[in-house]
């Protein structure tokens, strides 16, 4: 294909998806990775060279005049000594302003940013310049999410009730992975989260003398009164060493899979209720990361945003009320999305 009408696109830094992301994007006929920066330079010249990228950016913004869309692959510097692996402060608003700005398509790692404020300017700056924006779990991708989906929405099931879920992975904070629960929540049953109530966090669950330091159990409930309960457990595997803190092992620069490894897709279970059937499903991770892709590249060519905007800030929202949850031991509510968007 003719090089002048290639996708070409950016990575901005590489830990956690880079790897996985680059080898489907090089898999892509009309798509070429052409520049990679991250936090450390050494890293991204190791990348460059091994995935055969040309260029490594001194800064996010040196590759503005190379790249049609970028992707932020992670966006949060390496973790203090002590910190669990996502504790570092997202860094999203400020890498993807620049592109944002100029109009070019980004796609930014789950969350799309710590706190509701930063999620609220990163989609004004999109919209005031027309910028197409996406940020989803790959875990919303996931076949039987979208069984599910279909499901809760033809009326096989009659009037949805609720939603139960397990989510049994998971080596860091309750922001990095209630996330991928949330959004297949919020794709399945649709906007309009109202309120959370969450407890956990406040030191180390222990069954069986096994430590589960970073269980959170979640209600969440919809305006129109459906309801979704959620266990968030610390990775089975990883508790039974008792290891007290987490840590992220070594830095992944080699080619990776492709697809959500099985012992972390097969802890996840979800059960969607109506009143007249119930249906489940336990996701094994096949084709999430490749249809997660697929929808940013058909934003970029499109110019279409996947996922409206308004549910995207909902689910960092619901984050956010989750952990005034947990420390106030009350239900805490939410503003509709859509105010303060407007706002």
């Amino acid at each position: 294909m003719d090089q002048e009408r290639k996708i070409k696109i950016g990575i901005l830094s590489i830990e956690p998806h880079a790897p996985s992301w680059v080898s489907l994007l090089q898999r892509q006929p009309d798509v070429e990775v052409v520049s990679v920066w991250d936090y450390d330079e050494g890293d991204a010249q190791k990348f460059a060279s091994t995935y055969n990228i040309s260029s490594v950016a001194r800064k996010p913004e040196d590759m503005l005049r190379q790249v049609n869309a970028v992707a932020i692959a992670g966006g949060r510097p390496a973790p203090k000594k002590g910190e669990a692996w996502g504790e570092a402060p997202d860094d999203h608003l400020r890498l993807a302003r620049p592109f944002l700005s100029e109009g070019l398509p980004v796609l930014i790692d789950k969350p799309l940013a710590d706190t509701v404020e930063d999620a609220v300017e990163i989609v004004r700056l999109a919209r005031s310049n027309g910028a197409p924006l996406i940020s989803a779990s790959s875990i919303r991708y996931a076949p039987e999410v979208d069984t599910l989906q279909e499901l809760a929405n033809d009326g096989s099931l009659g009037k949805l009730i609720g939603i139960t879920c397990v989510l049994g992975t998971g080596v860091s904070t309750l922001k990095w992975y209630a996330i991928h629960m949330i959004d297949a929540l919020s794709y399945i049953f649709g906007p309009g989260m109202e309120s959370v109530f969450a407890l956990g966090g406040g030191g180390p669950l222990k069954i069986w003398d096994r430590e589960f330091p970073h269980a959170h159990g979640l209600v969440i409930r919809w305006r129109d009164g459906r309801l979704a309960t959620m266990l968030l457990l610390r990775d089975m595997a990883d508790a039974a060493t008792n290891n007290p803190l987490p840590e992220r092992p070594m830095k992944l620069l080699e080619p990776t899979p492709t697809e959500v490894p099985p012992y972390i897709a097969n802890h996840i279970r979800i059960v969607v209720y109506g009143m007249n059937d119930w249906s489940e499903g336990i996701l094994k991770g096949k084709g999430s990361y490749t249809h997660q892709l697929e929808a940013f590249l058909e934003m970029v060519r499109t110019g279409e945003e996947p996922i409206p905007a308004e549910q995207m800030v909902e689910t960092i929202q619901a984050i956010n009320a989750a952990a005034r949850s947990v420390e106030t031991g009350r239900v805490e509510t939410m503003v509709p999305a859509e105010e303060l968007l407007r706002s």
